[in-house]
Order: C-alpha cells, then structure tokens, then sequence
C-alpha cells in the first residue's frame, strides 16, 4: 500500500466508523462532495487538487475529533512510488 493509499484508507475508515457523510467532510473543508470524493478515491490527476493538503488534513483530523496521526497511522510501512513525489511537488 502507498503513503497515498494509506492515508485514504485511514480517512475512508474514520468517516465511516463515525457514520458520517462524505458531504459533511466536504462542508468541513469548504470544498464540493465531488472534490472530497475524488481526492478520497484518487480520481483527480495531476493538479493540485489531487490530494489533501497539509491545512484540510488538519482541519478533517480536528472535524473528526482525532489526533493527526491517525489519518497518517501506517505510513511507516507503506511504499512511496515516484508518483506521489511527483505529484507532491
């Protein structure tokens, strides 16, 4: 699994375990259920739109009353492929 992966997997999982909506998620970050749900699903492609930012990251852990490192928990053993730097920068 990636860090990219990962980390969707942990947001996916922590929405769920709260039964929340991903419509509530996009309202908390001020983005479109459409813009949270490709972010979520990885279908936006290179642009800056295609992952978290660091600010809605903080923002979504602090929403979903977890600490940050819940979102990121895993990321010790997941795989970085030279996409996700590439579309980091």
């Amino acid at each position: 699994m990636t860090y990219l992966e990962q980390l969707r997997s942990n947001i996916g999982a922590e929405i769920g375990r709260r039964g929340l909506t991903y419509q509530a998620a996009a309202e908390a970050l001020g983005i479109s259920k459409g813009t949270f749900s490709a972010k979520l699903h990885g279908r936006v492609q290179r642009s800056s739109r295609a992952s978290f930012r660091l600010d809605e990251l903080m923002r979504l852990a602090r929403w979903l009353g977890v600490p940050f490192s819940t979102l990121v928990a895993g990321f010790d053993e997941a795989e970085l492929l030279e996409d996700e730097l590439v579309s980091a920068s």
